[in-house]
């Protein structure tokens, strides 16, 4: 009853503020540069012309371990040849005590470029066999690790491990690996299709996927109720709102809410896309929505006021055009299951020792 009162009585409404202390123009401007910087963001991330091993949101495209190879040698070639001076003057020009020490320099100077040198191959190996997994990963996103394992000859063990490196250097930043580490998985989508397929793989522990999802539903089931709710209370402030052009502009904006929402509802895995549509902009929204409420209670003609009342409708009009892109976005996420699908399927029918043979001779 009491928010009933606050939009019926324009008696209630505080006025004692400068207006010149709110710049409504450059609040509509900041909206606008924050949500299209957001969906331009959201639209690279999920990139659909590049193959998932050559998007940078997916794969690292410049490992570091390259360069820490070749420092390393240089720092190896510069320690020794200073210990070896260090060791070499200590022992001609000071005493006894002193000379230990240069001996201990000089076995520094070759144990610890040996060591160095030694890191400086294997970072060297790294960096060759990531170059070699993304290769062979081709334009798949999914693989198994004996094919993995093939293309760096050496064992899946070996392999294993390099695979959970790259994933903690987060250089695959989406990637798993399931069915009792014999399958590599590198991306999002291609991980939820291989959920769907559960029932037709042998041998599969569930029990591995099941934090990600009560993840994924936890989190789309909090945005979901949050945005409901602010979706509910706009749509009852714009009941209580005279202008007949801001209420046109609303209907839009509405109902790519709902869009929005119930594909959300249907596919619980984007809701990690949509954190800045639930913590940012549909809170802005519903503070634009109320306060043009708020302003036309006052009924005034004064310049100020009705800046500001067009300015929050630039702002509105911007909003839907942003929430539109995401919606479309979210929607063409979906082309990308017909690719990733096939790829679980060919990996499928290959576990079970099916056709493997037809699919190469198509590749």
């Amino acid at each position: 009853m009491k928010k009933k009162d606050k939009y019926s009585q324009k008696d209630n409404f505080n006025i004692n503020f400068d207006f010149d202390d709110i710049d409504f123009e450059s609040i509509g401007q900041t909206i606008k540069n924050s949500v299209n910087y957001a969906v331009s963001s959201f639209s690279k991330g999920y990139n659909k012309n590049l193959p998932a091993a050559k998007n940078p949101d997916i794969c690292e495209q410049k490992p570091k371990e390259k360069s820490k190879s070749s420092l390393l040698k240089i720092g190896a070639i510069f320690v020794g040849m200073t210990l070896f001076a260090i060791g070499m003057d200590t022992i001609e020009n000071w005493g006894l005590g002193a000379k230990m020490i240069g001996l201990l320099c000089l076995g520094g100077a070759v144990a610890a470029p040996v060591l160095m040198w030694k890191l400086s191959s294997h970072y060297k190996r790294l960096a060759i066999n990531y170059s070699r997994y993304r290769r062979e990963l081709g334009n798949s996103t999914i693989i198994s690790i004996r094919d993995l394992a093939s293309a760096v000859s050496q064992t899946e063990e070996e392999t294993i491990k390099d695979l959970l490196y790259f994933m903690k250097q987060n250089y695959f930043k989406q990637a798993r690996i399931v069915e009792n580490d014999s399958i590599f998985i590198l991306d999002i989508p291609t991980f939820k299709l291989y959920k769907e397929n559960l029932g037709k793989i042998p041998s599969y522990e569930k029990e591995q996927i099941a934090q990600s999802d009560d993840f994924d539903s936890q989190n789309a089931s909090d945005i979901l109720s949050n945005c409901g709710s602010t979706l509910r209370d706009m749509e009852e402030i714009a009941r209580k709102i005279s202008s007949p052009s801001f209420k046109a502009d609303l209907a839009p904006l509405f109902e790519n809410i709902r869009d929005i929402l119930n594909i959300l509802d249907k596919y619980p895995e984007k809701a990690i896309a949509l954190n800045k549509f639930n913590d940012f902009y549909m809170p802005t929204a519903a503070k634009l929505v109320e306060s043009y409420s708020e302003f036309e209670q006052i009924d005034s003609n004064n310049p100020k006021i009705l800046k500001s009342m067009m300015e929050i409708d630039g702002s509105i009009k911007t909003i839907t055009e942003a929430f539109d892109k995401i919606k479309v976005d979210l929607i063409s996420d979906r082309a990308m299951d017909i690719k990733t699908d096939i790829d679980t399927i060919r990996l499928v029918l290959k576990q079970e020792g099916l056709v493997e043979g037809d699919f190469k001779d198509h590749e």
